[in-house]
């Protein structure tokens, strides 16, 4: 879609509001900046529609080039604080685009205008599209539990007065990049790492959520022989499902180099041997679920020590997490089913 807008300060942020909502609907937005004082109807009638069709043509800017441009006249790009703001800016419109093919090219094109890495600049751009999502999410919830509005009449009941319920948010907290990287695995190769990585890996120890859900609807069709990862970015599923997953695709965020050094596990990688990163990423969520139990454990043999209570139980369950962590650094789980 073409923007049209006046080249002064107002014109252009009126573009700047439009390219978003165009961008939501899954459209490519081109600006241009007419002449001082011209409007396309004047300036159609002063040069001809063909002279606009050639004025369109060299002067639109694709979006990320606008939001640079005008970066540029403003000044925001002569200090650090104004550069981090442009790029932040563009990044959030591209978050908005709902197809991650269309998210990745025009991740590249502002890698292109803003001389930065890609690399650097896609897990802000997962950040961004989860924060949209959760956004989008807060406000179906607000909407959802509204008050009930009553007329006089209803309210009227006998001298008794009604009172509307309202349901407690759900919190759902941010998949770890472990249980990322395994999601990515199974979206991009499909039913030989859906069936690798949920033979070993239970369902419960997804984050609950959209992680959880994704590998519900991925184990549920491995179970139907139809597994089809494409269904996860044509609109067929929720929001925070299609955004999760976009996301993953994109984001090329890794765990931290420090669970090498820590724990003497190989760091996954995306562009490596797809089980060799499938393994080291199970043994990374797994050990993070054990250390989550321990400190659920520990928790709870303090308020059983302060009450005055038997710790033999709880002594004796956090003897066998602790076998377990040492199970799962050697990858005995390689060994087991979930089934």
């Amino acid at each position: 879609m073409l923007l049209l807008y006046d080249a002064d300060a107002a014109g252009a942020g009126a573009a700047l509001r439009r390219i978003d909502i165009v961008l939501a609907q899954g459209l490519t937005a081109y600006a241009i900046a007419l002449p001082g004082g011209e409007d396309p109807d004047s300036y159609v009638h002063e040069h001809g529609g063909e002279a606009f069709q050639e004025f369109a043509r060299k002067h639109r800017q694709d979006f990320v080039a606008f939001i640079y441009a005008l970066a540029q006249r403003d000044g925001r790009l002569d200090t650090p604080e104004g550069q981090a703001e442009t790029m932040h800016d563009m990044l959030a419109s591209i978050a908005r685009i709902p197809d991650p093919l269309m998210q990745e090219t025009f991740l590249r094109r502002a890698s292109e205008v803003l001389g930065v890495p890609d690399m650097q600049l896609r897990p802000v751009l997962s950040k961004l599209i989860r924060e949209q999502d959760r956004q989008a999410r807060r406000m179906e919830r607000r909407q959802e539990s509204a008050p009930v509005v009553y007329s006089d009449e209803e309210v009227d009941n006998g001298g008794e007065a009604f009172s509307v319920e309202q349901e407690a948010p759900v919190i759902t907290k941010d998949p770890l990049p472990a249980e990322e990287i395994l999601i990515h695995l199974m979206l991009k190769h499909g039913t030989p790492l859906v069936e690798f990585i949920l033979s070993h890996m239970a369902l419960e120890e997804f984050t609950e959520g959209p992680a959880r859900e994704i590998v519900s609807v991925l184990l549920r069709m491995y179970q139907e022989d139809a597994v089809d990862p494409k269904q996860f970015f044509d609109g067929s599923m929720s929001k925070a499902v299609q955004s999760l997953a976009a996301g993953v695709m994109v984001d090329r965020y890794e765990p931290s180099q420090n669970w090498q050094l820590k724990q003497n596990i190989a760091v996954p990688r995306k562009n490596e041997d797809p089980h060799k990163s499938a393994i080291s990423a199970m043994t990374i969520l797994k050990l993070e679920r054990v250390r989550e139990a321990v400190a659920q454990q520990k928790e709870k043999m303090y308020h059983v020590t302060q009450n005055g209570g038997d710790l033999r139980e709880l002594q004796s369950e956090m003897m066998a997490l602790h076998d377990l962590r040492k199970q799962i650094e050697q990858h005995a789980f390689l060994e087991w089913s979930t089934s």
